[in-house]
């Protein structure tokens, strides 16, 4: 599977904010005001969790992740927690989550964290200047698309580490032989 584009990005977030601004509107016409925002930040943030899932290069640990996941979102809507603090904890988790399936070096944790930090003061700011919650998430996941230009960590290959094991070495070539057996 190829990387996530920054236009890739874009469109994610359009549809969040979207999706976002709708569950708002349509929830205050069938919820209680003082859970609205609750519900709507575990959506649009679960939602987020699995597209970054979904466009992971690992394929081990998804279900552990979803099980770490659902555990938090579940605490954070039923224990009265403030708004801030859950989308606090929200942006910790997706972080945590991002760097572990995107970005497995140490400066693309950092990277990741600045970034997170700068999305969040573009929501904040956004909602303190509009008072608009499509361009709070706007904002944020228009930030968050920049995860794409995170340079990814390039370890050596197993070919480069191996190379001298002969084992390895007749390993490659009956790989090879397969190939060229399966190509006829």
């Amino acid at each position: 599977m190829n990387r996530p584009t920054f236009f890739e990005g874009v469109a994610v977030a359009a549809v969040l904010a979207v999706a976002g601004t709708s569950g708002w509107h349509l929830g205050s016409l069938l919820l209680p005001r003082r859970i609205l925002p609750d519900l709507l930040l575990t959506g649009i943030a679960t939602l987020y969790a699995l597209y970054l899932l979904y466009r992971s290069p690992l394929r081990a640990g998804r279900l552990t992740a979803l099980a770490a996941w659902l555990p938090l979102s579940l605490g954070l809507v039923l224990w009265p927690v403030p708004l801030p603090m859950q989308a606090v904890a929200y942006g910790g988790a997706l972080w945590l989550l991002r760097t572990t399936c995107h970005h497995p070096s140490l400066l693309g944790l950092v990277a990741d964290l600045a970034l997170q930090a700068l999305s969040a003061g573009a929501a904040v700011w956004a909602i303190r200047e509009s008072g608009s919650v499509f361009l709070a998430m706007w904002s944020y996941f228009l930030v968050q698309a920049l995860f794409a230009a995170i340079p990814r960590a390039t370890p050596r290959s197993r070919t480069e580490a191996t190379a001298q094991h002969p084992f390895d070495r007749a390993e490659r070539a009956a790989e090879q032989a397969l190939r060229r057996i399966a190509a006829r």
